[in-house]
């Protein structure tokens, strides 16, 4: 049993840290999106495509343990 609960608590923490990456990504992917409407491209407008292809990869490969049962061992 608290296999399980420490399971879960580090799926709800990992999935804390998703949240955090693709609302920080989501900022600066708004603040690109304004520029370009301004005529501008910016420096950093791959980068931050590389880094939300990252945590998209992320996020997938967390919601397919969480549905492989990867959250649920011990219980």
């Amino acid at each position: 049993m608290e296999s399980a609960v420490t399971d879960a608590r580090s799926l709800e923490q990992r999935f804390g840290r998703l949240l955090r990456e693709f609302h920080r990504i989501g900022s600066n992917l708004n603040q690109i999106v304004r520029a370009i409407h301004s005529g501008d491209l910016p420096d950093r407008a791959e980068q931050v495509l590389d880094e939300l292809h990252q945590v998209a990869r992320l996020a997938r490969r967390a919601l397919e343990q969480v549905l492989a049962g990867g959250g649920r061992r011990g219980a």
